[in-house]
């Protein structure tokens, strides 16, 4: 896999927590934290370990790099089968499992996201609902079986 890959991953995810929540949630959504907070609603990760793939989103979007401007900055490391963790801290050091990043996000994040809508309880918070996401993303979630529409 290659950074190309997982930045896409990543975009795809930011755009789910820019449009949708859980029902009932008790975390509130974060001014500015789409990507954090899709990964913690949807994939069961830590508020942390978002926040970290976040910043290696912006990284990778923004500058193509791996290493903060500062001294101090944490350093991320792409690497990786789809056996070891997404995240890995070594002292200021992030390795990042680009497999496991990806199976998560097609397994855990999707099914929920899938299960979530059949039940009712995916919430659309773009600003003109459903209809906005389909005009602005041309994406939908579908049921199983069916190809006839957004749920």
């Amino acid at each position: 896999m290659t950074w190309a890959g997982a930045l896409v991953y990543l975009i795809y995810c930011e755009q789910i927590g820019s449009c949708f929540k859980p029902f009932g949630h008790s975390h509130r959504r974060r001014r500015g934290k789409p990507l954090s907070d899709a990964l913690v609603w949807f994939a069961g990760f830590p508020t942390d370990e978002a926040d970290d793939l976040e910043e290696l989103r912006n990284r990778l979007a923004h500058d193509y790099t791996l290493r903060g401007d500062h001294p101090d900055a944490r350093v991320f490391a792409l690497h990786g089968s789809s056996q070891e963790p997404v995240l890995q801290r070594v002292g200021q050091n992030i390795l990042v499992g680009l497999p496991a990043l990806a199976l998560r996000i097609e397994t855990e994040l999707n099914l929920k996201l899938l299960l979530l809508a059949e039940d009712g309880e995916l919430l659309c918070h773009h600003p003109n609902g459903l209809a906005g996401v389909h005009q602005r993303f041309w994406m939908a979630i579908l049921g199983p079986g069916d190809a006839s529409g957004p749920i």
